[in-house]
């Protein structure tokens, strides 16, 4: 990562400038889509402390407001988080 737009010399080379005002606005419109609510939604509904077990499937919501079951493939959990 380049210190500034003077070092980027070479392909792959690149600068990140954080805008602090841009991530708020962009964080903000993207909770408002019916997809964000959806993540929140599933990873509430999947996550578990343990010892309790996780669920086998998991309801996902559409936008004409029904909803399909997952099933879950291999629930088994390593390391921690």
């Amino acid at each position: 990562m380049a210190d500034s737009l003077s070092g980027l010399q070479q392909t792959g080379d690149f600068l990140l400038i954080p805008n602090q005002a841009l991530t708020v606005e962009q964080t903000q419109y993207t909770l408002l889509t019916p997809a964000a609510g959806d993540l929140v939604n599933m990873r509430a509904d999947w996550y578990r402390p343990t010892p309790k077990k996780i669920p086998d499937e998991i309801a996902m919501g559409s936008d004409d407001g029904s909803t399909t079951l997952i099933k879950l493939k291999s629930t088994h959990l390593t390391g921690a988080w």
